[in-house]
């Protein structure tokens, strides 16, 4: 079986599993993404560490903080004001804390160890805990939806675009396999995509879902790019190796992770969420 039948294989299970539990009931869709969550945020400590094996307790801390923030993004009991008054000054007490933990370690570079820990934070949990709330409710739950389905489009149309037409290269410093051609022909796709979704969501005209999509194309790319970047400094070529033909869950959901804020800050904008 070639590398492209794997692929095209894995992520036709990654849809079965995501769309379905998101179907099936709110709580599995939740489970689901806190697991996906785990695991990327096990993939980014080992990507960015110093050290190729890590010690499971050096896991406890950041991946306790990425449930707990997690979780707390879904406490629908408490006010917005009031739960983001919560995570600013969690995120100064986790500074505080992962500061004081390294007085008590023997590393060479105590302050990248904890600059690392601290972005992995804010990088992936927030992210992860802000698209699982808008499937809060029946209202806002196709803009979850809708979010997935720009990012896949565009992941996926990109990779075929440049497979196909690509002859100049995007950034080829950082990731030299990807080009405008298959940058343009990802956006327009993703874009298409959102005039498709406003003919059944129509709480969004069709302008505004299109916005969302050119928003969603052009943060999740800058997102694909800063993970080759994070991986290129490491010397990896994947994440991981628990998506066959795509690496691991950070270079699967890495666009994921810079479109979720841009989306949700585009919808905000609109008075949407």
């Amino acid at each position: 079986m070639n590398n492209l039948t794997l692929r095209i294989l894995t992520a036709l299970v990654g849809v079965i599993v995501i769309v379905g539990s998101l179907f099936l009931h709110q709580g599995v869709f939740i489970t689901v993404f806190a697991l996906i969550a785990v695991l990327t945020h096990i993939e980014y400590i080992r990507t960015t560490s110093l050290s190729p094996k890590l010690k499971t307790t050096e896991f406890i801390f950041p991946l306790a903080c990425n449930l707990i923030i997690i979780g707390f993004f879904q406490m629908r009991f408490i006010e917005h004001a009031f739960l983001l008054r919560f995570l600013f000054a969690s995120t100064i007490i986790l500074v505080i804390v992962a500061l004081t933990i390294e007085l008590y370690q023997k590393r060479e570079a105590p302050f990248h160890h904890v600059g690392v820990l601290v972005l992995g934070l804010l990088y992936i949990p927030v992210s992860f805990g802000w698209y699982i709330q808008t499937t809060n409710s029946q209202s806002t739950a196709w803009f979850s939806l809708g979010i997935l389905c720009m990012v896949w489009c565009n992941d996926t149309f990109a990779y075929f675009a440049g497979r196909w037409l690509g002859k100049h290269k995007l950034f080829e410093r950082i990731s030299p396999k990807k080009t405008w051609e298959g940058f343009i022909g990802g956006m327009f796709m993703t874009i298409a995509c959102g005039f498709v979704l406003s003919r059944y969501y129509i709480n969004l005209s069709a302008i505004e879902w299109m916005g969302l999509g050119l928003v969603v194309s052009i943060a999740g790319t800058y997102g694909d790019l800063v993970e080759s970047l994070l991986k290129r400094s490491t010397q990896l070529k994947d994440s991981g190796s628990l998506l066959p033909g795509h690496g691991g869950f950070l270079d699967r959901f890495d666009g994921f992770l810079f479109a979720v804020p841009a989306a949700i800050a585009y919808l905000v904008a609109l008075n949407i969420l």
